[in-house]
């Protein structure tokens, strides 16, 4: 694991390495406004994003922005929400 304030990098090894492990890895950065995320795809013409909001952790839930590079890589950016003991 490597990790930084911004981005978070997990790797685990596996046996058997299946299309649907692969397709469920990503690339994760946190943003402080998710909003001007959404405007930057806009503007460069990127479609195909989704998002969404998780809010089921104690800590730290987050809204969510997802979209595949150019080379198929699921990139995603998050905003910190506040947590159900926040």
């Amino acid at each position: 694991m490597a990790e930084s304030p911004n981005i978070h990098l997990f790797i685990s090894e596996v046996r058997g390495v299946s299309t649907d492990f692969l397709s469920r890895q990503h690339l994760s950065f946190e943003v402080d406004n998710l909003d001007h995320v959404v405007s930057a795809l806009k503007e460069f013409g990127i479609s195909g994003y989704e998002t969404g909001e998780f809010e089921m952790f104690q800590h730290r839930n987050y809204k969510w922005c997802e979209w595949r590079d150019p080379d198929g890589i699921r990139i995603e950016c998050v905003e910190r929400t506040p947590g159900l003991r926040e």
